[in-house]
C-alpha cells in the first residue's frame, strides 16, 4: 500500500499562516496528511515579533477551524527533532525568513533524503509555478496541485481573451495573484503582453497567445490545452468597438465586429465545452456590456450592441447545457470603466454625470466577480447576465 503523504507546517505564530495552510489544501484522493505545528506563547515571545499576538488557545482554534487541517501538534520548540521524528513528515513547510538562520531541526530535516524542505513567502499567497518545482513527493504536480486558498482556484488553468491591457490584464492579475495558471490571449500588443508575462510570472505559470479573431480558423483552446494539460475556466473578454454608423455600415465591418465580439467566444466556448465535460467542471464567462441597455455603442454602432446581446443569448444557452455537466456560464455587463480607451473620450466629464454614482469603474471592479464567479462561493450561479455599471 502507498504510503500517506504527510505534509507538516511549521512556524504558525500568527495569521500568516493561516494563508499558508490553504496551500496544502487536503486532496483525499491523493492521501495527503496536513499536520500543522502551532507555537505556545513561550516560543512566540521567543521570535521577538511585533504585538498583538494571537494567545495559544486561539491559534489553535483557529486552525483548527482550517477544513484543510489534519491534526494539531504543540510546538515549544520550533523544528524540534524528536518531534520531526514522530510526525515522519515528507514535506516541511516553513517561512523563508528561516532560511537565513540556524535551526538544529532544519538542518536534520534537510539532510533527510524522504524529507522535502520549502520555504514559504510572507503572503497570503504562493506561486503555482513555486510549488511545481519544489513539491515532489510522489503525486502528479501537474495534474493534481494542492490547492492553495480558500476560493478553490489556486492550479486551475485560466484562458483569457484580450488579456493583454485594460479589463483583461487586470482579470489575468487577479487570478494569477489566486495562484492559477495563465493563458494570455492578445491579437497585435506585443509589448503590453509581454509585460503582463513578465509581471505575473512570479505568482504562476504565464503563456502568450496571440491570435486574430478575424481569421476563419481559431484553435486558441486546443493549444492552450496542449500547453497546461487541460482548461478549467475561459474568459471570453476580448472585443471590438465600431466607430461606424449604421447607415455607413457595410458587410465587411458588420462582420468585423461579429466575428469578434460573438463568433470567436461562441468557437472558444463550444471547444472549452468538450474537454470541460470530460472533467465535469468548468466555467465560462463572458463579457458584454451595458450599451445593451440602450440598443447601440458609440457613434450610432448598432451593430456593437447587437454583438453583445448575441453574446448574452450564447451566454444563456450554454448555461442550460453546461449546468449537468457542472459548467456555470455567466457573462458581465461593464459599464464606463477606466481603461485607456475610455481617458481619451474629449467628452469623459460629461459621460460620467450621467452615471448614477457620478464616477468611472475600474478594471478591477470587473475582474473580482470574475473571481467570485469562478470560486466556490459562485458555484451555484449560471445563467446570468450580472452588470457593473454604477446604477446604469
Amino acid at each position: 500500500m502507498k504510503k500517506e503523504t504527510i505534509v507538516y507546517t511549521a512556524g504558525t505564530w500568527d495569521m500568516f499562516h493561516i494563508g499558508h495552510l490553504n496551500i496544502f489544501k487536503k486532496s483525499k484522493e491523493l492521501g495527503t496528511k496536513l499536520v500543522v505545528g502551532v507555537s505556545t506563547d513561550e516560543l512566540v515571545a521567543s521570535y521577538k515579533v511585533a504585538p498583538p499576538v494571537i494567545p495559544y488557545k486561539d491559534r489553535v482554534e483557529v486552525v483548527k477551524s482550517c477544513k484543510y487541517v489534519d491534526e494539531v501538534v504543540k510546538q515549544s520548540k520550533l523544528m524540534d527533532i524528536n518531534q520531526l521524528k514522530e510526525i515522519k513528515p515528507d514535506i516541511i513547510t516553513i517561512g523563508d525568513d528561516w532560511k537565513t538562520k540556524y535551526l538544529e531541526g532544519l538542518v536534520w530535516a534537510k539532510n533527510q533524503p524522504n524529507i522535502k524542505v520549502v520555504y514559504l513567502e510572507y503572503t497570503s499567497r504562493i506561486s503555482s509555478t513555486q510549488i511545481k518545482d519544489t513539491i515532489k513527493a510522489g503525486w502528479q504536480v501537474d495534474k493534481n496541485i494542492i490547492a492553495a486558498n480558500q476560493n478553490g482556484l489556486f492550479g486551475k488553468n485560466v484562458l483569457i481573451t484580450g488579456a493583454s491591457s485594460g479589463i483583461g490584464a487586470a482579470i489575468a492579475e487577479c487570478f494569477a495573484k489566486a495562484g492559477s495558471n495563465i493563458g494570455i490571449h492578445y491579437s497585435s500588443n506585443d509589448d503590453g503582453a509581454s509585460s503582463m508575462k513578465k509581471k505575473l510570472s512570479k505568482f504562476t505559470e504565464v503563456k502568450l497567445y496571440k491570435k486574430d479573431f478575424n481569421d476563419s480558423s481559431i484553435n486558441l483552446v486546443n493549444q492552450f490545452v496542449k500547453d497546461f494539460g487541460s482548461i478549467d475556466i475561459l474568459i471570453n473578454n476580448a472585443g471590438t468597438m465600431s466607430p461606424v454608423s449604421i447607415f455607413d455600415l457595410d458587410s465587411h465591418e458588420f462582420n468585423r465586429v461579429f466575428d469578434v465580439n460573438t463568433r470567436a467566444p461562441f468557437l472558444l466556448a463550444k471547444d472549452a465545452f468538450l474537454h470541460m465535460k470530460e472533467k465535469k467542471y468548468g466555467r465560462i464567462i463572458n463579457i458584454s456590456s451595458f450599451v445593451i441597455n440602450y440598443g447601440m455603442g458609440r457613434n450610432n454602432s448598432i451593430q456593437y450592441a447587437a454583438s453583445k446581446a448575441s453574446l448574452e443569448t450564447l451566454t444563456k444557452g450554454l448555461a442550460r447545457m453546461g449546468a449537468e455537466h457542472n459548467i456555470l456560464v455567466n457573462a458581465i455587463r461593464p459599464g464606463v470603466i477606466m481603461t485607456a480607451m475610455q481617458e481619451n473620450r474629449k467628452d469623459l466629464k460629461e459621460r460620467i454625470k450621467l452615471i448614477p454614482v457620478k464616477r468611472m469603474g475600474k478594471p478591477e471592479d470587473i475582474a473580482e466577480m470574475c473571481i467570485h464567479l469562478c470560486s466556490d462561493k459562485g458555484s451555484f450561479i449560471t445563467g446570468e447576465v450580472i452588470s457593473i455599471a454604477g446604477g446604469e
